[in-house]
């Protein structure tokens, strides 16, 4: 009797003791899982900041390029008229100085006209034609015109200038005239822009393209995509949404979905600072 009752007393201390150790085992073993999930996880999200920040660096790069370029060529109008006063100068002056706009901007203006108070050209200098007096046209309808009229500075979205085939935006300033305000139209260039943004790199295989306060893309970075997408409603993609709805600068947000290419991606906005167009960048 006094035999079985010390087996059983053994066995029942070595089964608690099995069971401990296997309790002790599981808890190191899920504790091990849970920090290792939790590395993960904070690595995946490391992975992701710098994604965003890069990703946001590359985004305002590009706005920053665009709003530096058509900034300078309505600086270089408004320094233009205030150092010709232009307004003032009889016909034959004003075709002399916008023509020497023309050739000491070098490729930046491709086209320039001098409107009247009622729209009418008074003078057109092109780098691709020589428009002559029976040319000259009413403007009267054009948003750049009717803007400059109100005391606005216009600037168009980017298109395909049916005169020079180049990349081009329009913009336009009021000019004082001696009894009234004129206006000056000029047709920017921008194929030099899209060159140099085309060679920023948004990661191994991002993208960016452009588009106005409607959500319309109006330029992509590839040029030759252009004609293809130009117009394209795309205030379905949430950064354009994010955009459109003005959303501060500083509660930018990253987003995944389908993008432009029809691909998942995220993707980001940077606003033009004094457009309202913005970059969307997407990888």
């Amino acid at each position: 009797m006094r035999i079985l009752s010390s087996l059983f007393h053994v066995d029942w201390h070595k089964s608690i003791a099995t069971k401990l150790s296997w309790v002790s085992i599981l808890i190191v073993v899920m504790a091990v899982l849970t920090v290792g999930v939790g590395l993960i996880w904070i690595a995946d999200q490391a992975q992701r900041e710098s994604t965003f920040r890069l990703q946001e660096k590359n985004a305002d790069g590009v706005a920053l390029l665009i709003s530096n370029y058509v900034n300078n060529a309505v600086d270089k109008l408004r320094f233009f008229d205030n150092l010709e006063s232009l307004g003032a100068l009889p016909p034959a002056k004003q075709n002399n100085a916008l023509g020497n706009l023309l050739v000491y901007s070098h490729s930046l203006f491709s086209q320039i006209a001098l409107l009247n108070q009622d729209g009418v050209e008074k003078v057109r200098m092109s780098r691709f034609h020589t428009f002559l007096p029976h040319e000259l046209k009413s403007r009267a309808a054009d948003p750049a015109f009717i803007a400059a009229l109100k005391g606005q500075t216009y600037i168009s979205p980017v298109y395909i200038s049916p005169d020079s085939g180049l990349l081009s935006i329009q913009v336009a300033i009021p000019v004082k005239a001696a009894k009234s305000v004129d206006t000056l139209i000029a047709e920017v260039n921008v194929t030099p822009l899209w060159q140099a943004i085309s060679q920023i790199k948004i990661g191994s295989s991002g993208y960016a393209y452009l588009v106005d306060g409607n959500g319309r893309l109006i330029a992509y970075q590839e040029i030759s995509e252009v004609l293809r997408q130009y117009g394209k409603d795309m205030s379905k993609m949430p950064p354009v949404g994010d955009f459109m709805t003005a959303m501060p600068e500083n509660m930018r947000k990253i987003h995944e979905y389908v993008g432009l290419a029809q691909e998942p991606v995220i993707g980001l906005n940077a606003p033009v600072k004094g457009i309202n167009w913005a970059v969307i960048a997407e990888l």
